[in-house]
């Protein structure tokens, strides 16, 4: 329990995990053993984060340090353009492992590759590639685009989501709310060849609503696709030069 409320607390708070074991004293490797259940910190370390936090041992050892956690999310890193539009960040997946890492952090979030996509309505956007075939017709390799999701409870039963979890990584799967608890959610693949599963609110670090897809032909790669959106980045800079002058 320990390890996912501090990667709560450090995602809620907009920390990557060098701030956050320099505010505390400790390597961040240390921190990154703590937050994978490798290893425990000691009742001292312990003290010290629940002094930063403000919150008491019993809080952050029990998992409820955020009393709010299973009605909102976080204030979401972004980027603009130069005539301040929000970019939609793409997530390829050679990126996933760092993106779990640094999906609060600002200085990362500006490393990805980003693009626009006409007429979208009003919100906050992020690209992610899909690894396998448990959501069909999203094939393996296809980019989803989805709309950020600011509370829990805008969540609508049998509706596509693209979910930043601490556990599983980021996954695509249609929600339905457990009528049997108030702090699961059930995660549904288009494939019934893989069984519904209840995934607890508090591992989730970012919800996204599916709002279209980018398909490829299946000799297509995560290269090329990232080429692609080298490609579309760089055309936008064009634009932005355009506009300012």
């Amino acid at each position: 329990m320990i390890r996912q409320t501090l990667k709560k607390l450090r995602g809620l708070h907009k920390m990557s995990q060098k701030q956050l074991a320099n505010e505390i004293g400790i390597n961040r490797s240390t921190l990154a053993d703590y937050e994978t259940g490798a290893s425990e910190p000691n009742i001292e370390t312990l003290k010290r984060f629940s002094e930063y936090f403000n919150i008491t041992l019993d809080q952050l050892i029990n998992g409820n340090g955020n009393k709010s956690s299973n009605q909102g999310l976080k204030v979401l890193a972004v980027t603009v353009d130069a005539v301040n539009n929000e970019n939609i960040e793409l997530i390829p997946e050679k990126a996933k492992a760092g993106y779990l890492d640094g999906y609060s952090d600002p200085e990362f979030i500006k490393t990805l590759p980003k693009f626009h996509f006409p007429n979208l309505p009003t919100g906050t956007y992020r690209a992610f590639e899909i690894k396998g075939n448990s959501m069909p017709p999203i094939n393996d390799g296809f980019i989803v685009i989805g709309k950020y999701v600011e509370s829990f409870t805008e969540i609508v039963n049998n509706r596509r989501y693209i979910l930043i979890t601490m556990n599983e990584g980021i996954v695509f799967k249609r929600i339905k709310k457990n009528i049997k608890s108030l702090t699961e959610l059930i995660l549904i693949s288009d494939n019934l060849s893989y069984p519904p599963y209840s995934i607890n609110k508090d591992e989730i670090m970012e919800i996204w609503s599916f709002y279209s897809f980018i398909g490829f032909p299946d000799d297509y790669h995560s290269h090329v696709i990232e080429d692609i959106f080298e490609k579309l980045e760089v055309i936008d800079n064009k634009i932005e030069n355009l506009v300012k002058n």
